[in-house]
C-alpha cells in the first residue's frame, strides 16, 4: 500500500497526487503540518532528512524529491512516459528544467504573496519584480514549445506536462499572469479540465 506524506499547499505534493490520480492508484495520505514544525521532528526526519514533503512509502521503498517519486510511479505503471529513448530524454530534460529553473521564481512569488501575509509580513517589492521578470522569461520558453505541439513531448500527456503544469496550480493565489501566452494558457486549461487534476486539487 502506498503512503504519501503530503501538504495541500505544496505544488510538489499536488504533482504527486495528480500522477497517483492519473494512474488510478490508491494511497494513504498523511498530512504533515509544515507550519507547526512537523517536518522537522525526528519521526519525519527519519523518512526525509531534508524535512520536506512529499515523501512516498511503498513497502520497503521510501522516496523523496517529487520528480523522483513521479518517475518511480510512472515506471512501475508503464504509463505517462514515452517508449522512444529520445523522447524519454526530453521528458527528463523538462523535469530537470522545472526543478532547477521554472519552480524557482514561482516559489519565490508564493513566499511573497501567500506565505508572508500569513505571518503579517509585507511583500518585498524588489523580490516580486525580479521573480515576476524571470517567470515571464521562462514562460515564453514554454509557450514557444507549446506553439508547435499539444504536449511538451510527443503526442500525448507525459510527466513533463504534469511537472510543469503543477508548478502553476495555485497561480492566482501566487499572482502569476499568463497574459500574452496563448499556447501556454490553452495547454493549462486542457490540463485543469482533466478529472485527475480536479481529484488532486483537494
Amino acid at each position: 500500500m502506498l503512503t504519501l506524506y503530503d501538504w495541500n499547499l505544496s505544488p510538489n505534493c499536488f504533482k504527486v497526487r495528480w500522477v497517483l490520480a492519473e494512474l488510478s492508484l490508491s494511497y494513504t495520505p498523511v498530512d504533515v503540518d509544515i507550519f507547526s514544525g512537523q517536518g522537522q521532528q525526528g519521526e519525519f526526519l527519519s523518512l526525509n532528512p531534508n524535512g520536506k514533503v512529499p515523501v512516498l512509502k511503498d513497502g520497503d521503498t521510501t522516496l523523496w524529491e517529487s520528480n523522483a517519486i513521479i518517475l518511480y510511479l510512472a515506471r512501475k505503471a508503464g504509463q505517462l512516459l514515452p517508449a522512444d529513448p529520445g523522447q524519454l530524454a526530453m521528458v527528463d530534460q523538462w523535469l530537470h528544467w522545472q526543478a532547477a529553473h521554472y519552480y524557482q521564481p514561482v516559489i519565490g512569488l508564493a513566499l511573497e504573496h501567500m506565505l508572508k501575509p500569513m505571518f503579517d509580513q509585507a511583500a518585498d517589492a524588489q523580490a516580486v519584480q525580479g521573480h515576476t521578470r524571470e517567470f515571464n522569461r521562462l514562460s515564453k520558453i514554454l509557450d514557444q514549445q507549446l506553439s508547435q505541439q499539444n504536449w511538451l513531448v510527443g503526442d500525448q500527456l507525459s510527466l513533463a506536462d504534469i511537472a510543469l503544469a503543477s508548478t502553476l496550480f495555485a497561480r492566482q493565489q501566487v499572482g502569476l499572469s499568463l497574459s500574452g501566452l496563448p499556447y501556454l494558457q490553452n495547454w493549462l486549461e486542457r490540463l485543469e479540465s482533466r478529472s485527475a487534476w480536479q481529484q488532486a486539487s483537494r
